[in-house]
């Protein structure tokens, strides 16, 4: 912003002979009380640069989310290999368990009885 203040001043203190055509414009356009010449809000190059800059970021996203899903995928698999191990290792552990259900005539069927028959 001050950058274009200290240009106008400069403009208006140059001679008129030696200003380029660039500067006899804005100057003519600043007499004129007219800044259509000033970027508002954003440049055209600027516009240009943040369209491939939002591509980018775009792209960028994708490949975020994508691996992301992979190392969700892989700790998924990871999370069944683990339990699986965890219920071998159970089995292993009880293999010479047994369970028994015994009935009888007081017995309501509910209760369950271990046999260890081994180790």
């Amino acid at each position: 912003m001050w950058n274009y203040i200290y240009y106008f001043l400069y403009l208006s203190r140059i001679d008129s002979s030696k200003r380029t055509s660039i500067e006899s414009y804005v100057h003519s356009q600043i007499e004129k009380d007219c800044i259509d010449f000033f970027p508002l809000r954003a440049a055209k190059s600027l516009n240009r640069s943040d369209d491939k800059h939002s591509r980018q970021l775009q792209e960028l996203t994708k490949k975020v989310n994508a691996l992301l899903a992979n190392l969700s995928m892989k700790e998924r698999k990871e999370s069944v290999r683990m339990r699986e191990r965890e219920q071998r290792e159970w089995e292993e552990k009880h293999q010479h368990t047994t369970w028994s259900r015994s009935i009888g005539p007081e017995d309501d069927g509910s209760t369950l009885q271990l046999n260890d028959t081994g180790m």
